[in-house]
Parts: structure tokens; sequence; C-alpha cells
């Protein structure tokens, strides 16, 4: 029992390894062989083997998966020129349409750039690479893009290819607004040119363009191009008006008047132009709407003013054939004020000035406009009103000042009602003046024959030193006092006497008017006579006795 179970087993076994044998040993009809492996000398085209082309990949652990391998590709390729540039002829053994991917660039040059392609298919395939520079060697990089494998194609031609040089009939003319052009289907922007090209994207990257100067306007040019063969080209070409760029005229704006435009026009067209300007903003408010609105040409124009001016282009017969760009004019009158007389009393000030100005010779002779206010301090005046009334300059006296004082006295120009330029200032200081008269002056006796003196004051004195002088007169004789301040007391003055009192203020240099008053010192009263006689009477009494004693001591004396 035993020994029959294990032949069942082994049985078993041989049938497992046998399925297995015939599984692997089933072969499709293009799978390759292994005898193809190293048969063939040509590298990369060489076939795998048996064993590489299945994968040993189960579904469920039970199924084998089948993924294909592919033969490497051959491909070569071969160039020729044509016009205007390069074929390409592409042989492969590629069974099925595959992406090619062409990339090329000079020779010597790293720029490398990629040109699009139809699918490459079996077994040629042609494409034309145009807009190449002609004489020129290029070099390739040819790959079919498989994507499970790439193949890089070999150029079967031993030399690099050069493209054809260029004829006369390949460079055509080309419409283009103010520049000439011309187009060819020959990369031509490495053609030496006279004059020289400039870049015109404008007109297509396969133009190469010309721009025609102020000088050449209006007359005929000729363009000539050199090919790699050194042979010249040459067209010839009528530049009409219509090549006038008007935003490209310099206009250099006016900076003095009287008002002029340096603009340069082509000189062969026998244009002229006139300018008309509006006014955008003025510094002074005497415009009027209307004067906005109008238009004015360039002798109506006014400095410190706002303008936007735009030229006409005329022909020979004045007829408007085209209108400039806006430009925007202000002119700053660069007046400069000089004084030439400065002088002051204690109560006014004469200034005397002249303007000059760079830039508006013409504003400070004959504009009228031009006007000046002048002052010093917070008084001011009208040089108009007060002197003579010239833009060129003016004479302006300020008056009411104040004596023995330090002032700002200053000029500033103005425009209609606008202020305008830079104010001219200059220290001042009046004249000592006379003092205000005192006022409120009182006198008062004291003790029968004692006169105070007392009055009031502004303290307004018009120069340095401050005093005051009281003077009393009693008809024949004078007592003067001074003080700082008006406080007097005249003692010891006669009983009974009329006086008259004098007061003024006095500074440095002048005396203010007097101020005077009259007044009496009184009489001894009957109290006082009383007294006095009393006193008298006592005192004679006194000597009386005094005198008898005296008498009776000397007649004793004689006894």
């Amino acid at each position: 029992m035993a020994g029959l179970c294990g032949v069942k087993i082994l049985l078993l076994w041989a049938g497992i390894i046998g399925l297995t044998k015939c599984q692997v040993s089933y072969v499709p009809d293009n799978a390759p062989t292994a005898s193809a492996t190293t048969s063939d000398t040509k590298g990369p085209s060489s076939l795998t083997s048996t064993e590489d082309y299945w994968l040993n990949n189960t579904v469920d652990n039970t199924t084998p998966v089948r993924r294909s391998t592919a033969p490497l590709l051959e491909c070569n390729y071969t160039v020729k020129p044509i016009k205007f540039g390069l074929q390409i002829d592409i042989t492969s053994s590629a069974v099925n349409p595959v992406p090619t991917s062409i990339m090329i660039h000079e020779e010597g040059k790293p720029q490398t750039a990629a040109r699009s392609s139809a699918p490459h298919s079996n077994p040629s395939s042609s494409h034309e690479i145009k807009q190449l520079k002609p004489c020129t060697k290029y070099e390739f990089n040819v790959t079919l893009d498989d994507k499970d494998r790439p193949t890089p194609c070999e150029r079967m031609t031993v030399n690099d290819p050069i493209t054809d040089p260029i004829s006369e009939h390949d460079i055509e003319d080309a419409n283009c607004y103010f520049t000439v052009c011309y187009q060819s289907g020959w990369d031509i922007s490495s053609l030496q040119t006279t004059p020289d090209m400039i870049p015109d994207l404008q007109c297509g990257n396969n133009t190469v363009c010309f721009k025609p100067g102020s000088d050449d306007i209006c007359s005929n040019m000729t363009f000539t191009f050199t090919s790699c063969t050194n042979t010249s080209f040459q067209f010839n070409r009528n530049i009409t008006r219509d090549f006038l760029d008007v935003k490209n005229i310099k206009q250099n704006a006016p900076k003095q008047f009287p008002v002029e435009f340096e603009t340069k026009l082509p000189p062969n067209c026998n244009l002229s132009i006139d300018y008309t300007c509006h006014v955008i903003y003025s510094d002074y408010r005497k415009m009027v709407i209307e004067s906005f609105k109008k238009g004015k040409n360039l002798s109506e124009l006014e400095p410190f003013t706002y303008y936007k001016c735009i030229g006409h282009i005329k022909d020979k017969n004045h007829v408007n054939v085209y209108d400039t760009t806006e430009v925007k004019v202000r002119i700053d009158c660069d007046l400069k004020i000089d004084f030439t007389s400065i002088s002051t009393t204690n109560t006014s000030s004469q200034l005397t000035w002249t303007t000059t100005s760079n830039r508006c010779k013409d504003v400070i002779q004959n504009h009228t406009s031009l006007s000046y206010r002048c002052g010093c301090g917070d008084s001011y005046k009208y040089a108009g009103d007060l002197g003579f009334k010239q833009p060129s300059g003016g004479t302006c006296n300020i008056p009411d000042l104040q004596p023995n004082m330090d002032y700002t006295c200053w000029v500033q120009p103005y425009y209609q009602y606008g202020q305008v330029g830079n104010l001219l200032s200059v220290q001042q200081k009046t004249e000592i003046g006379v003092p205000e008269d005192v006022h409120n002056l009182k006198l008062e006796v004291k003790d029968h024959n004692t006169i105070i003196v007392t009055c009031n004051h502004s303290q307004i004195f018009n120069g340095p030193e401050r005093i005051f002088k009281a003077q009393l007169h009693d008809g024949g004789s004078s007592v003067e006092r001074n003080d700082e301040t008006c406080e007097f007391e005249f003692k010891n003055l006669k009983y009974s006497t009329n006086y008259t009192v004098k007061v003024t203020a006095v500074n440095s240099l002048f005396e203010s008017n007097p101020i005077t008053k009259h007044i009496s010192t009184e009489y001894v009263d009957a109290g006082i006579g009383f007294h006095v006689f009393h006193i008298l009477l006592t005192s004679g009494a006194l000597l009386l006795v005094v005198h008898k004693i005296y008498d009776l001591r000397f007649r004793k004396s004689q006894e």
C-alpha cells in the first residue's frame, strides 16, 4: 500500500514537469531565435535571445503574461540643397508611422532649433526645411521618436550640407509703414546691406527693413545687398512724403520769448509748419473761459501759462497734410530784480529797482501786464500806483511807517493778478522821529510853596533815550528837572507866586511839543500871622528882661 502511494506521487511530479516544458517550448512565428543573437554585426540593430522575448510573469499565479520587446530599428538619412533651404530624406526599417525629431544648427554655433515634421512612414519620408541662410553649412541631429526605443538616424553623406547661393530674384519688396522692407524665402538677415538694416517685427520675421532719414524723404534711395558669393544686388526706391512719421518729428519746445518751435522737417519736401496752442492752466486769474477754448498762434502766447500746442504741416500750396503730436509748453520768465536806490525817512521808505530776464526780454520791455507790489513789514503798496509803471522796473514809496523801527522792505513781481518770480527784500531802519506828546498833565500845590507835577505818555519816543523834561518858570527865573518817569516835585518856592510848568518827552535828537499849564503858590494865612506876632512879642519881652537884668548888674558894679 505504501509503495503504491509513492508511485502516484512520482507520476504527479512527472506530469507537472512535462506540462511546464510544453508551455516554455511554444514560440510564436515572429519570435527571435537564439541562433540570431550574435550573427549580425550592426551593433544596435542586432536581435535579442528567445529567453528575453518572454517575461515570467503570471496572472493569478497560473497564466503567464507575454510582453513584446521590439527589435531596434535601422534608420539613415540624406540631405540635399533646395531653393531657400535643405531637404532631408529618411529611410528606416519602421513598419508603423513614427514621429520624427530634427534638430538643426549652423556649423560652429551652439544654438539648436527644433524643427517639427510629419510622422515618418516606412520605407521613407521627405522633409523640407526652409528660411535658412544661403551659402551656409548646417549640422543635423535626426531621431525617430519611438516612445519605447528612440532611434538616432545616421547621415549617409560624408560632408555637412551647404545651402545654395541667393539670387537677385529671391529678394522681393515688402509693404511696411514708414520703412523700406524686403522679404525672401531665404533668411537674409545675415547679408551685408547699405544702408544698415533694422529689425522690424511688424513686417514679419523673414523681412528686413531700412529706416529712411529725414534727409532721404522726398528723394530716391538705393539699397544694396551683398550675397555670400560677394555679388551685389541693388534696389532703387522712391521715398515719398508718406514715409514721414509725425510721431518721430523732433519738436523742441520753446524756452523764451518771442515763442518759436525748433521743428526739423524733411528738407526735400517743401513743407512748412504753423502751430496752434490752447490754454491748459494759467497762474493768474484774469483768463476768461473763451480764452481757454480759442486757439492762439505763437505770437499771442503769454508767459507763466500752460499750453498744449499742435503743429500743422502744410505743403507748398498751404494745404494741411499732417498734424504733429501734442507738445506742452510753459515759459517761466527768469525775472531778476536788483535794487538801484534805497532811502528812508522817519515815516517812509523809497525803493527803486530794475528787472532783467534772459528768457523774456520781450516781456519786460513790452508786456504791461507785468507789474509789481512793494511794502515794508505789513504795509504794502502797488508799484504802479506809487511809482512809474514799467515792466523793466519801478519806484515805490511806502508811507505811514514808524520812526526808529526795523522793517523788511520788499518788491514782488506780478503778471496779471498772479504772483510770479521771486520776492526781493532788504532790511531797513527808519530815521529817528519826534516823540509823541505827553498828555493828562496835572499840577498840585503842596505845603503852600511846593508844586507836584505828573503826566501820562504813550511811551512812544521814536528814538533812543527815553526822558521826560519839566521846566518851572516864575517870570524871571526857571528851574528844569529831567526824569525817566513823568513825576516831578518843586520845593521851597515863593509864596503867592504865579508859576508856568512846561513838560516834554525827549529822545536823543528830538523833543516833543510842550504841554504847558499855570499854577500859583499860596499866601500865608491868619493863623500863621498870629503865631508869628506872638513869637515876635514874646521875643521882644524876653529881650527887655534880659536888658533890665544886664543894666541892674552894671549899676551894682559901679557902686
